[in-house]
């Protein structure tokens, strides 16, 4: 029962010192501290069915315990709310809605488009007629994949996104490499993150491996995110 009542004691420690650490680190440790603990269990101890129920109701909770933490960092509020901004570009670009696109934008935001035309000082109302406009005409049959490569927080109410995307023809497979790369900044602002910047950039490097050899960091792994989805 001490060895039992050790290990309890030493689950909480760990559960407790895990909260600082990164999801990545706390998989690791944890696999580290399962292992020894499965020897810790076995070493010169009986093995009743009592001893056996205990040790997998303590088992359980460590586990239970260890993926509250992982899950609580993993789920930081302002990170999900950015993550959730660019699933609503995708949304609004794949439903062919303007105004779901632009919703979110801020109510004065700067927007240069992929062929380099810069919209400075424009509303929502003006880039979901602007949107709406290419979404009736020119990308009627398109859909677009988006997803966040890094977000990083310049402060509590700024953040910088990339975000590596490409667009296709409705029904076919996403393409296999992108076509773009977009850069937004985010304010959050009376408790609500919104785009105040976004600059659209056109990926024109190759992807050929006969060409991937020449550059100095192979397309591939400068968009290495756009791979592990």
């Amino acid at each position: 029962m001490r060895k039992i009542l050790l290990v309890a004691i030493t689950t909480t420690a760990v559960c407790l010192q895990l909260r600082s650490q990164s999801p990545g680190l706390i998989v690791d440790q944890f696999r580290a501290f399962a292992y020894n603990g499965n020897h810790l269990f076995q070493s010169n101890y009986s093995s009743t069915t009592n001893t056996s129920n205990m040790k997998k109701t303590i088992i359980m909770a460590t586990l239970i315990a260890v993926s509250a933490t992982v899950n609580a960092q993993s789920a930081n509020p302002d990170e999900q709310a950015i993550r959730g901004i660019v699933s609503t570009l995708q949304k609004g670009w794949n439903e062919k809605s303007g105004k779901t696109f632009a919703s979110s934008f801020a109510k004065v935001h700067d927007y240069i488009v992929i062929n380099g035309m810069y919209l400075s000082g424009i509303t929502p109302e003006v880039n979901a007629r602007s949107h709406q406009g290419i979404f009736d005409t020119r990308y009627k049959t398109t859909d677009v994949e988006l997803r966040l490569d890094k977000i990083t927080f310049v402060s509590p109410t700024i953040a910088l996104g990339y975000v590596i995307g490409a667009t296709y023809e409705h029904g076919t497979a996403i393409p296999e490499d992108p076509t773009a790369i977009i850069s937004m900044v985010f304010e959050n602002k009376d408790g609500a993150w919104k785009i105040i910047s976004f600059h659209n950039c056109p990926i024109d490097v190759s992807f050929a491996p006969e060409d991937a050899v020449k550059a100095p960091v192979p397309p591939r792994v400068m968009y290495g995110s756009w791979y592990k989805k």
